[in-house]
């Protein structure tokens, strides 16, 4: 049976999961899969769990998506090729580019091919594709997988169409005007791309989505029929506090509801029914332009900041409501927030839908709840949160650096700022508090991959002295040629001294060079072969040696670094030839893992070697699942940088899991959603990066149809996560914005959802000082009133400034 389990409360939600583990489960090493959002958020409730019943055991967070393709395999006992799901992004990227791939020389050759658009809009001259339009090709092919993703997604209808041909009239397929308000130069073009879409599906994707929904009939055919089959069904499957669901999701969840016993555990935003409230904003431009309908509709706002921010909840709760009764809702109170301070004042308008409590705070100018904080620039942001959180914990010894949350709108752009002021060791300004970024490869892992990645990407480049003595000191690469840091200093700055500037050898360094000028006694390998001839032959003159003069002051000792470094270049110029013959992606990928497997071993037991190793797997598999590419369609020839590109990019979408990590934790605003901490901080609350804006997808027909519930905005996901991120906040909520930019100094203002905020807090307490609110000086060597003690690099710093000269 499905039931909706709802709760504004985190714990009390929580608690009603518990029960339900208890009792659908043998025991503390049962198993099962537990449906949620993000990662962290499935980490989280495991930690509770074994927080709860002292173990945690076979319980298995896992996607939406994964969970119910890997349950219509074992129903139908389809094995699928490799890892893939079939039509996920991933896999619909690959079928666009290889099949472009294939066909694009018939295709841009012949301008009356249906697909002739597609690639001529990108290449208006071509009449076939050449190696330099890969990368396009493939940036193309990602474009249209995102497209395509979000119909299979939201609007599946569609795609059922599109497997008739011809396929309807675009108005046809659309609900509501959207089209229709459209001049009717830009409606002609929308129905063009629409032919163009619907004729590219058609030929690449309908065979795989006809498979894919023959198995999904087959799934539930077996499931009406087939009490073996039902047997094979989980008898506990929970959804907990799912961020983004569609219809097709949920009538899926209640169609399994029938077999299974099904659990949605709905965190919401409040109190009550919110579902029917509007945007205040809105609606106070309504009640200008027309305060007669205004009136009629008996329009509400309820809360402000539940209005403004809640949009998603609302929709969400639209839909779940849309299709619960009596009979499969429960509904779990929340405990009444107690108002102590700011922070609950707001916490708790927001949970009972109306705006008294703020006002009714107590007005403290020491209250630290709820503060906004105006700094210049985001290094000086994450420095004044430093010592703020300093001084949080010192005011209560029983919080601990595991209950800090810092959040941003993008944590990946502002990464080395996060790891220079938070790095994963603590030290910076004489305090220590670790922290660990979510979201984003760990310094580890960009450190051995740009060891791996250096074998095959500095031919490519002048191959000079800086950036291959810096490839050199990295201490994964000393390891792999058998050396330490200290030992690799030494050589490098060898062959600095002997003579080494740039070029790897005098073929690669005769590129740059006149045609006339052949001295090539600046390239690497004749400074490296002057290293060794220096150990082996040391007292041979010039004569005996005339290409390589020895360079004297090594010793026996090197002699192994350097016979490293020649089979490095020997390796190279194997690389070189390798470039010039088109070798396939396949070869290229056994080559990089026969690097990392022969190489690094050093570094096999670590979590970045095994993340490696994966990104390299889940490569091979989409590769093989896509047999245009296979080994015996080698002539399909894909560059190097490509796959080191793929590879980086594979790396770079990685989402870390195992929070709590004992430490302080650094991530996305909408990636770290729902997740309870004591401290919550959001940085980078600027105009120019909050909220995001919606995607300029000129292609997505989407943005034409009436929305539906599920629908991806950018916006609205991005104030959603605000009010989640306030709601959660178990003592206190920070938020850090650039009143200046440290450049020109010009005065700006926070985001417009944390400008409503202010106006917010202001209207409700207009009588309080503004306490809510500090300006921090532009740089950490002038005093701040609002710390209560500087650290002690500052401190020593402001005594050093303050000495008469």
């Amino acid at each position: 049976m499905y039931k909706l389990i709802e709760s504004a409360d985190y714990d009390t939600l929580f608690a009603a999961y518990l029960a339900d583990h208890d009792h659908y489960t043998g025991g503390v090493f049962s198993e099962y899969d537990l449906i949620i959002s993000t990662l962290p958020e499935g980490d989280i409730l495991l930690q509770k769990l074994a927080d709860a019943r002292g173990i945690v055991s076979g319980v298995r967070p896992r996607y939406w998506t994964s969970f119910y393709w890997r349950l219509v395999e074992h129903i139908t006992g389809y094995t699928p090729r490799g890892e893939q799901t079939p039509l996920n992004n991933t896999a619909i990227r690959w079928h666009l580019y290889t099949y472009l791939y294939r066909h694009g020389d018939t295709i841009l050759a012949d301008p009356a091919h249906p697909l002739h658009p597609h690639l001529h809009q990108h290449w208006p001259e071509a009449t076939r594709l050449t190696a330099d339009m890969t990368r396009r090709l493939w940036h193309y092919s990602g474009q249209l997988a995102n497209l395509y993703s979000h119909y299979l997604n939201q609007r599946p209808d569609w795609l059922d169409a599109w497997q008739h041909d011809p396929p309807p009239a675009l108005d046809d397929l659309l609900q509501g005007s959207g089209l229709k308000r459209r001049p009717a130069w830009l409606a002609g073009h929308y129905r063009e791309h629409y032919q163009q879409q619907h004729r590219l599906w058609h030929a690449t994707l309908a065979a795989t989505y006809a498979a894919r929904a023959e198995r999904i009939r087959t799934f539930w055919h077996k499931l009406a029929h087939d009490d073996a089959a039902r047997d094979k069904l989980p008898p506990y499957i929970p959804l907990y506090a799912p961020t983004n669901l569609t219809e097709t999701t949920l009538r899926t969840l209640i169609r399994l509801g029938a077999y299974s016993e099904v659990r949605l555990y709905h965190l919401t935003a409040a109190d009550g029914e919110y579902s029917d409230i509007v945007d205040s904003r809105w609606l106070r431009r309504l009640k200008l332009r027309d305060p007669t309908r205004a009136e009629a509709q008996h329009y509400d706002h309820g809360n402000t900041l539940l209005s403004r921010y809640g949009k998603q909840q609302r929709d969400r709760a639209r839909l779940l409501h849309a299709y619960s009764t009596d009979d499969n809702t429960t509904q779990h109170d929340a405990p009444a927030i107690t108002v102590s301070n700011l922070l609950s004042a707001v916490q708790a308008d927001i949970r009972s839908q109306n705006e008294t409590h703020t006002a009714a705070a107590p007005h403290d100018a020491h209250d630290d709840s709820l503060r906004i904080h105006a700094c210049h620039g985001t290094l000086r942001q994450a420095e004044t949160l430093r010592g703020d959180i300093i001084a949080w914990l010192n005011a209560d010894p029983t919080r601990r650096l595991s209950d800090i949350l810092i959040l941003l709108p993008d944590p990946i752009a502002e990464q080395s700022v996060l790891r220079a002021v938070f790095p994963s060791s603590g030290d910076y300004d004489g305090y220590r508090l670790p922290a660990r970024i979510v979201g984003t490869p760990d310094t580890g892992t960009t450190s051995l991959w740009h060891s791996l990645a250096g074998h095959y990407t500095h031919l490519s480049g002048r191959y000079d002295a800086p950036t291959i003595t810096d490839w050199l000191h990295n201490d994964d690469t000393a390891q792999s040629l058998g050396s330490d840091h200290e030992h690799i200093q030494r050589i490098t700055a060898a062959l600095i001294q002997a003579g080494y500037k740039r070029g790897f050898d005098s073929e690669h360094l005769q590129q740059t060079l006149h045609p006339d000028d052949h001295d090539h006694r600046y390239t690497y390998t004749y400074a490296l072969d002057r290293l060794i001839a220096g150990v082996l032959m040391p007292d041979s003159d010039d004569d005996d040696n005339r290409d390589t003069i020895p360079l004297p002051g090594l010793s026996l000792a090197d002699l192994p670094v350097l016979e490293a470094l020649a089979k490095h270049a020997n390796r190279s110029r194997e690389l070189r030839r390798k470039l010039a013959a088109h070798t396939p992606a396949q070869a290229w990928l056994a080559d990089i893992r026969d690097t990392l497997h022969r190489d690094y071993q050093h570094a096999h037991d670590s979590t970045a070697w095994q993340t490696l190793n994966r990104a390299l797997t889940s490569l091979e598999q989409q590769l093989s699942a896509h047999h245009d590419l296979a080994p015996q369609n080698e002539q399909l020839y894909l560059p190097l940088p490509f796959i080191l590109d793929n590879i980086e990019t594979h790396l770079s979408a990685q989402q870390n899991s195992r929070e709590p990590s004992g430490v302080i934790t650094i991530g996305s605003l909408t990636g770290l959603r729902n997740l309870p901490y004591k401290l919550i901080a959001f940085m980078n609350a600027d105009h120019d990066r909050y909220p995001a804006r919606q995607n300029d997808e000129r292609y997505n027909l989407i943005d034409l149809d009436r929305p539906r519930p599920g629908d991806r905005n950018r916006e609205q996901e991005d104030l959603a996560a605000l009010l989640d991120s306030i709601s959660r906040a178990g003592e206190t909520y920070w938020i850090y914005y650039n009143a200046a930019e440290p450049g020109d100094n010009e005065p700006r203002l926070p985001a417009s959802p944390i400008q409503e905020l202010l106006q917010y807090l202001d209207e409700q307490r207009a009588e309080a000082p503004r306490h809510y609110h500090i300006t921090h000086p532009a740089t950490p060597f002038e005093p701040d009133p609002a710390e209560t003690r500087p650290a002690p690099l500052w401190h020593n710093v402001r005594q050093t400034l303050a000495r008469p000269f």
